[in-house]
């Protein structure tokens, strides 16, 4: 993955602001970070996914929803990964821990997320729960980028995908702009900011064919697969 400082800056002065404002909500609501042994945050995370049209079932008034469920359990597998991953940059991110978030990944994605259809979170979802959880370490990537660059959406594009975004960031922390961005005071994490700059290039602008000329990349666009999306 090869980017630009002017293609990360161009990409964060033009977000409309509904996705500005979604990716907002979640983080307004978990200022001291996502902690999902909390059920506020999963029930926080639910309602962000489907914010983004990933249209999964709720649980009814009186029972906890399946995927809030997943998302209990999931986390408390996967905790110590999850809160080390919550302390690193992206481009900090080493193989060890890398390699775990994948596994914690893919645990994920093959968990439950409703009764309808025996569905499951899957794989795209996975990754805007990553992203939430760590922003500054996750960058989250769709269905179509991942069968382009990848040949689908699976454990090796994953990694893949970690290990691209992570080239590109410690490309980008070379520029003070960039890292202002990125880790200043009001800086919304590398992760976030490599996923934003790749929607925008390859889903609003339509230039995927652009930056795989130059490099391989990921980006983000729905959670279900007949659903327009949008990055958050």
């Amino acid at each position: 993955m090869k980017l630009s400082v002017a293609d990360v800056l161009e990409a964060n002065e033009s977000l409309s602001s509904k996705v500005v404002e979604n990716w907002k909500w979640i983080i307004d609501r978990t200022p001291d970070g996502v902690d999902l042994s909390r059920l506020d945050h999963r029930e926080f995370m639910h309602k962000w996914l489907n914010k983004l049209r990933c249209r999964i079932e709720y649980g009814t008034s009186q029972d906890e929803s399946v995927l809030s469920l997943s998302l209990h359990t999931w986390w408390k597998e996967h905790r110590s990964v999850l809160v080390e991953l919550q302390k690193t940059g992206l481009y900090d991110l080493t193989d060890p821990l890398l390699e775990n978030a994948v596994n914690a990944a893919a645990d994920l994605s093959s968990q439950p997320a409703s009764h309808s259809r025996n569905r499951k979170v899957n794989w795209v979802a996975t990754s805007k729960v990553l992203m939430a959880v760590s922003p500054r370490a996750m960058s989250a990537w769709d269905k179509r980028i991942a069968a382009d660059l990848y040949g689908g959406l699976s454990v090796q594009g994953f990694r893949r995908h970690l290990d691209e975004t992570r080239q590109a960031a410690c490309e980008l922390n070379e520029s003070p702009e960039i890292q202002k961005l990125a880790e200043g005071p009001e800086g919304i994490g590398f992760g976030k900011l490599i996923d934003q700059t790749l929607y925008y290039w390859c889903t609003v602008k339509k230039m995927s064919s652009k930056l795989i000329s130059s490099s391989s990349y990921s980006g983000i666009e729905k959670c279900s697969d007949n659903a327009p999306g949008e990055n958050t």
